[in-house]
């Protein structure tokens, strides 16, 4: 979580997204503890917005509140290069997932530290939503990944509707014999 008191000038809509979407990936919440990007405050202020941490409550995102003194004033680029996450500088290791459970290392400055996280407390934004279909992936064997990328399952390992219109078909047509002999079975209990 970003703790130092800041201001951000996002004269831009996409750096206003961008700006945010950094806070909130660094565990901070809107004042109000939403966790949306709220491109309305954008459209409101337009290339007057800025974007603070810290106005009213440690760690607390607000928007276009006038000028703070004591908070730190940032353009853009330079509270992007100070707090965004770059691959640089966090290599992610993938382990395996188990029982819900995904298991990585975060290797910062030569250190490496095992990390347990379970996906239902994991905020599942599509950077982390990437990671969790890569991990699932790993684990998958040549036929499920043949089914997944011809669509006939899902994520989720589930069937997808196509493939299950499939499978009731081939099942029909190969037991067709069976079915005519129910057919015929039918009609003859129809003539009693």
């Amino acid at each position: 979580m970003i703790t130092e008191k800041l201001q951000v000038k996002t004269p831009a809509k996409e750096e206003y997204k961008e700006v945010v979407q950094c806070m909130l990936d660094n565990g901070n919440v809107w004042l109000s503890e939403d966790k949306d990007v709220f491109e309305e405050y954008w459209d409101s202020w337009k290339e007057n917005t800025t974007v603070e941490i810290g106005r009213f409550e440690n760690g607390k995102i607000t928007c276009n509140c006038p000028s703070i003194s004591g908070h730190t004033t940032y353009t853009t680029q330079e509270f992007l290069d100070k707090y965004n996450k770059k691959e640089e500088e966090i290599k992610m290791n993938i382990m395996a997932t188990y029982n819900d459970t995904v298991y990585y290392f975060l290797s910062s400055q030569g250190l490496v530290n095992p990390i347990t996280q379970t996906q239902k407390d994991y905020k599942l934004d599509n950077k982390n939503m990437n990671i969790k279909k890569f991990v699932k992936t790993l684990t998958l064997s040549k036929e499920d990944k043949l089914l997944r990328e011809q669509g006939l399952q899902n994520d989720c390992g589930d069937f997808t509707e196509e493939a299950k219109e499939l499978v009731i078909d081939k099942l029909v047509e190969d037991n067709k014999a069976y079915l005519v002999e129910i057919a015929t079975q039918l009609k003859e209990e129809d003539k009693k």
